[in-house]
C-alpha cells in the first residue's frame, strides 16, 4: 500500500510539472549531481519534516541547498544519486542569501563546481533539477530566465538574484539549475509564476564565509 501511494504520489507530481513545462529527456544528465533531502525536526508539540533537494558541489562531498529546507532541523537526512543515505545533525546556514552546506566528508564520484562568473544570458533556457513532494525519482525541468533581476540587501550590499519562469514545487528548493553544462544557480523561493535563485557566484561568497568559521 505504502509503495501504491508513493507511486500515485509521483504521476501526480508529474502531470503536474508535465502541465507546465516539458520535460527534458535529451538534455545532459544533471540529475547525478542532485541529492535528495529530508529533515527531521523535534518540537514542543511533536516531530515535524521538510523535503528539498541540494547538489553536491565537491568530490569529498559538500552539498550546496536552500538553508530554509535545513532551518530548524534536528537530523538531515541525504539520499545520494548512487543511492547512498547519511543522517547528519551538522551544518551550516547563510539566512541572509538562504543557502545551506552539508559536508558529508565522503568520496563521490559525480560532482559539479560552482561558477565564479555569470555566464547565463537572458532569455536563456535553463535546466532545473530536484525532488518535488519528496519523491525519490529526480526530476528535471526546463524554464526561461528573465531580463528583470530580484534584488536585494544582503549585509549592507545589494544582490541580484536570478529570476525564470520555472514551476517551483515543494520539495524542488535548494535544486539546481543549470547552463551552459554549468551549475549557474540554487533554486530558493516561488513568487507568483517566478522561480527565484541564488546565482553562483554569490553561493560561492556564502562557502567563503563557510569556510572561514
Amino acid at each position: 500500500m505504502r509503495r501504491m501511494i508513493e507511486v500515485v504520489a509521483v504521476v501526480v507530481v508529474l502531470i503536474g510539472l508535465m502541465s507546465s513545462l516539458i520535460l527534458l529527456p535529451d538534455t545532459q544528465d544533471f540529475t547525478k549531481y542532485n541529492v535528495l533531502i529530508e529533515t527531521l525536526t523535534l518540537t514542543p508539540f511533536g516531530i515535524s519534516g521538510t523535503v528539498g533537494s541540494g547538489v553536491v558541489i565537491s568530490r569529498d562531498g559538500l552539498i550546496v541547498t536552500a538553508a530554509h529546507v535545513l532551518c530548524d532541523a534536528s537530523t538531515v537526512r541525504i539520499t545520494l544519486h548512487d543511492g547512498r543515505v547519511f543522517d547528519v545533525n551538522d551544518f551550516y546556514v547563510d539566512d541572509e542569501l538562504d543557502i545551506g552546506f552539508i559536508d558529508l566528508s565522503c568520496a563521490v564520484r559525480d560532482y559539479i563546481t560552482l561558477s565564479d562568473h555569470r555566464v547565463v544570458e537572458k532569455n536563456c533556457t535553463i535546466v532545473g533539477v530536484g525532488n518535488p513532494g519528496g519523491i525519490k525519482t529526480d526530476i528535471t525541468i526546463k524554464g526561461q530566465l528573465c531580463n528583470n533581476q530580484f534584488r536585494r540587501l544582503v549585509l549592507h550590499k545589494t544582490i541580484s538574484f536570478l529570476l525564470a519562469i520555472m514551476p517551483v514545487e515543494p520539495g524542488f528548493s535548494g535544486g539546481g539549475v543549470y547552463a551552459n553544462d554549468e551549475l549557474v544557480g540554487i533554486k530558493i523561493i516561488k513568487i507568483d509564476e517566478f522561480a527565484i535563485m541564488v546565482p553562483s557566484d554569490v553561493c560561492l561568497q556564502a562557502l567563503e564565509r563557510y569556510s572561514a568559521q
